[in-house]
């Protein structure tokens, strides 16, 4: 189960760091936990100030401009789901489901696969009949891009749907 720290502490952490310029790993041991959560939370501090440290409500609604702009920080700008997750006081989980939801779970902009190996293991299924390995590969290649030019399209006819409600 994952612990959830105070605003207190969650704040006294950032003080430590930049009063007495601890290291994110010994405000981690200093606290009992790991250096990636305290990293977060500087973070959420450095682009959202103290609001970024407060514990939020679970099952938030955000709009869907909110929404259209983190997806295309992600995929057209090319952000960091990390940095992305900090800059919009937002949880990592939520900027990943919302890019997966968007794209499909399609590979872009070289980031990782945001789809499950089971649907990874069906894909490659396609083309197990290709004898040639390297016929085979430029096969999946080609079936990712054409996954990956749709996913696009409807981002930007998302993104154009939002502009045009705002006008």
């Amino acid at each position: 189960m994952q612990r959830v720290f105070s605003f207190e502490i969650r704040l006294e952490a950032v003080r430590l760091h930049e009063e007495e310029d601890l290291s994110p790993g010994a405000i981690a041991k200093k606290i009992g936990t790991v250096h990636s959560v305290v990293e977060r939370w500087l973070k959420l501090y450095k682009y959202n100030g103290i609001e970024g440290l407060k514990i939020k409500d679970y099952n938030q609604q955000y709009d869907d401009d909110l929404k259209s702009k983190v997806i295309e920080q992600v995929t057209v700008q090319n952000i960091p789901y990390t940095r992305v997750a900090a800059m919009n006081n937002l949880s990592l989980s939520t900027v990943k489901r919302w890019v997966i939801e968007s794209t499909k779970g399609l590979k872009l902009n070289g980031k990782k696969n945001l789809i499950t190996s089971e649907e990874a293991a069906a894909i490659r299924e396609k083309f197990k009949h290709v004898k040639n390995p390297e016929i085979r590969k430029i096969m999946e290649k080609n079936y990712w891009l054409e996954m990956e030019n749709e996913a696009l399209k409807k981002l930007e006819a998302l993104t154009q749907n939002q502009q045009e409600k705002k006008q």
